[in-house]
């Protein structure tokens, strides 16, 4: 039996400003839906006995109207081809306010069979032949989650038994997001007695045991991610081999760095100019160092601007001598702000309205990193 793993696709992210000339939508966006679609084609290739998407199906838990219609097209092309599909939520997914219905359960409707959403925040089984899944979906709490997780074992009467569940694994600090809501599970739960074990959060594909691993994002959603290969990963479940199977996408790299210790604004110019030379369609970021305020302020901004119109997105961070940085065209630290309101809210009594509070003051800070971006 043959399965294929694949998470994290974020549909309906948005950033930078750049349109795509084609649809007329955000480019990261559009780019973003690209990557989803390859995904599918690469699956109905391999026409696996199941596919199994761990967590973070949506960039939000309101996706928008294109971010539904791109879904809907690309699953119902998994059902025509008779392949089943079992989609968790994740902590991108799960309503926090009281009265907001999960956008999985649209999953739940009769026009698609074959897929199986798991998102109430509890632990089920789905059994597809030979195969059943145990499936976790992002819940409220850590504890929450812990409490789940020890109802799932795998069943002996089963040939192939799989644990999915979205979450940063305990005591490796490189898998945590950084995130608002994540969660976290012990390693004691990645038990080796599963055939396999298909995690969703963490964006690197990354083996954590011969039998665990995160397939990543299927893009490139922040600089944090530069270098980092996409795609899907292919389980044979019978003889434990697993094989990646790569996307093609837009690329996202760190141009040098420039000290420009001692060097006059022309000089620096220059550099900057032949930094930028070959970012056409790119996604890049550049580094000057030990500017002074003065230099700075010399540069040819409108030139530097014209340069770099070729290029989808460019970040060029001025690191001054006095150690404050200034950046033009950066992305909104939203993970940093996301943690900083969450624990003044801590700090503040509890009310009623408490998760109201929190899932609109999380909706600001979103909207404003995409002005921002």
């Amino acid at each position: 039996m043959r399965i294929v793993h694949f998470s994290d696709t974020h549909l309906g992210f948005q950033t930078y400003r750049a349109i795509d000339p084609a649809t007329g939508l955000n480019q990261r966006e559009a780019d973003v839906y690209d990557a989803f679609r390859q995904a599918i084609d690469i699956i109905l290739e391999l026409k696996p006995d199941a596919a199994l998407h761990s967590g973070d199906l949506f960039n939000s838990v309101r996706p928008t109207n294109q971010a539904l219609t791109v879904a809907f097209e690309q699953l119902r092309r998994l059902g025509e081809a008779g392949i089943p599909l079992v989609v968790i939520s994740g902590n991108h997914s799960l309503p926090r306010v009281r009265g907001t219905a999960s956008v999985f359960r649209l999953f739940d409707l009769p026009e698609f069979p074959l897929i199986h959403p798991v998102f109430r925040s509890k632990y089920e089984t789905v059994q597809l032949g030979e195969l059943m899944v145990h499936a976790v979906p992002q819940c409220q709490t850590d504890e929450d989650l812990h409490a789940q997780l020890e109802l799932a074992k795998p069943d002996p009467a089963s040939p192939y038994n799989i644990l999915m569940l979205h979450a940063a694994v305990a005591g490796v600090p490189e898998f945590s997001m950084g995130e608002f809501s994540e969660q976290v599970v012990p390693e004691k739960y990645l038990r080796p007695d599963y055939d396999y074990i298909a995690l969703g959060h963490y964006h690197r594909k990354t083996g954590v045991r011969p039998n665990a691993y995160y397939a990543g994002a299927t893009e490139r959603l922040s600089f944090g991610e530069v270098g980092q290969e996409k795609g899907i990963l292919e389980i044979d479940l019978a003889t434990k081999q697993i094989a990646w199977h790569q996307l093609k996408l837009r690329p996202m790299r760190d141009l040098t760095t420039i000290n420009a210790a001692g060097l006059e604004a022309d000089a620096i110019q220059a550099a900057i100019e032949a930094a930028v030379t070959d970012s056409a369609g790119s996604i890049a970021r550049l580094s000057i160092d030990n500017i002074s305020p003065e230099v700075q302020n010399a540069l040819d901004f409108n030139r530097l601007k014209d340069l770099t119109k070729q290029a989808t997105h460019i970040d060029i961070r001025y690191n001054r001598a006095d150690e404050t940085t200034t950046e033009i065209s950066g992305p909104a630290a939203i993970g940093a702000l996301n943690e900083e309101l969450r624990d003044w809210l801590r700090g503040r009594p509890a009310g009623k309205d408490s998760d109201h509070t929190l899932q609109l003051g999380l909706e600001y800070l979103d909207r404003a990193a995409q002005e921002r971006s």
